[in-house]
Order: C-alpha cells, then structure tokens, then sequence
C-alpha cells in the first residue's frame, strides 16, 4: 500500500490523498486512518487538505481490512511559502 499525493505543493493549494494497492484485486479498506500532520486525524478515505504552515510534512496512514488485518504508510510533502 502507499500513499497517492503530490510530493511538493503551496501554502493555500488543496492537496489530495489518496491509497494505491499493491494488489490490483485488493478490496477497499473496511477502515481508514489518516494524520495529516496538521490538525484531527480523519477517517475519509480520500481526504485533501489546505496546509497552513510551510516545510516537510509526514503523512501517515493506517488501513484495516474486514478481517481486521491492518497496514499502513507515510508520505513526505513539503509545503512551499507562496511568492
């Protein structure tokens, strides 16, 4: 599993995320789990957000099938002040 998101993007720009399956066949998650390293956690399985502070940011999420089986992964983006 990884994440799907931008690897570099703006103060004010919306960034969304998203999981890619290793496993074409693999069904979606029963469960999601995301830090955005800025604010809650969110549970929406495509979330985007508006970061609000510049530099790197790691984002992590955690995956649970319905049998409870659970994976996760981080991806670093860095945020760039606007010009």
């Amino acid at each position: 599993m990884t994440i799907v998101a931008a690897a570099q993007a703006s103060l004010g720009q919306a960034v969304p995320f998203s999981i890619q399956y290793s496993d074409d066949g693999a069904p979606a998650p029963a469960e999601v789990l995301w830090d955005l390293d800025e604010g809650l956690p969110v549970t929406n399985p495509s979330p985007a957000l508006v970061f609000r502070k510049s530099g790197p940011h790691t984002v992590t999420v955690l995956a649970w099938d319905a049998q409870g089986r659970a994976a996760h992964a981080q991806h670093v983006i860095e945020i760039t002040p606007v010009p």
